[in-house]
C-alpha cells in the first residue's frame, strides 16, 4: 500500500514537470530563452504563483467531482495532473465558480498532500 502511494506521488510529480516544461500543454518554461538571472527569477515566481493557483483550482474541481472524458470511457482525474485538470476545468467553465469555503478545503488538501508527499 505504501509503495503504491509513493509511486502515485511520483507520477504526480512527473506530470507536474510536464506541465511546467511543455509549450503546448503547460507553461512552456523551456522556451523562455532568458539567460538573465533576475528575469528568470521573475519568470519562476510567476510560474510558482500560477502553479499554486492551478493546484487550488484543480483540487477544488476534483472535490466537486469534476472528471474528464477521454476516448470511450471516463477516466478519473488521477490520470491527469491536478494542474491539467484545473486548466481543463477553466476551459470548460470559462470562469471561477467556486464558493470560498471550497478553496479553503482545497488549500487544506494541498497542505496534507505536501506533508505526506502525495504531490
Amino acid at each position: 500500500d505504501q509503495a503504491v502511494k509513493l509511486y502515485a506521488g511520483r507520477m504526480q510529480i512527473e506530470q507536474t514537470f510536464r506541465d511546467l516544461k511543455n509549450p503546448q500543454w503547460g507553461m512552456g518554461m523551456r522556451d523562455s530563452q532568458t539567460r538573465k538571472r533576475h528575469r528568470l527569477a521573475i519568470l519562476l515566481l510567476i510560474a510558482a504563483l500560477a502553479t499554486y493557483a492551478l493546484w487550488l483550482i484543480g483540487l477544488t474541481a476534483l472535490g466537486q467531482g469534476y472528471r474528464l472524458a477521454y476516448g470511450s470511457a471516463k477516466k478519473s482525474a488521477s490520470t491527469l495532473s491536478i494542474l491539467s485538470l484545473a486548466r481543463h476545468w477553466l476551459t470548460d467553465r470559462n470562469a471561477l465558480q467556486f464558493r470560498y469555503c471550497l478553496y479553503n478545503q482545497a488549500e487544506n488538501e494541498l497542505m496534507d498532500r505536501v506533508k505526506t508527499y502525495e504531490i
